[in-house]
């Protein structure tokens, strides 16, 4: 009988919430580690995981590289049915004070 990874497991289960969703898939480490805990793994971080990758790449039919996108030292990118989206971008105090403006200024107008 197989065992199930825990770690595949759990990128299985967020890679389907996020295709229901339809909605991109980035996980902090914290958070993935949390997830792989509930499915009975282990603590999950950047260097555990690239150690698992490395261990994955080695296998005839590797599975890490058919579910995760991308990872860096804030977490990873689930591969889903949706692209992911450039990070938002974040306003200075300037931008945000004219964003507040404009819409004050709008209100006033409306008829």
């Amino acid at each position: 009988m197989e065992t199930i990874d825990p770690l595949v497991s759990t990128l299985h289960l967020l890679q389907s919430a996020a295709n229901n969703q339809e909605c991109a898939s980035k996980q902090s480490w914290d958070v993935l580690s949390k997830e792989c805990n509930t499915q009975g793994g282990g603590h999950i971080d950047k260097e555990s995981f690239e150690a698992r990758w490395e261990e994955d790449s080695q296998l005839a039919v590797p599975t890490l590289p058919e579910l995760v996108a991308s990872y860096d030292d804030f977490g990873i990118t689930i591969k889903t049915d949706t692209a992911i989206q450039e990070p938002i971008h974040q306003q200075t105090d300037t931008e945000s004070k004219w964003s507040k403006k404009a819409r004050i200024g709008t209100r006033k107008h409306k008829d």
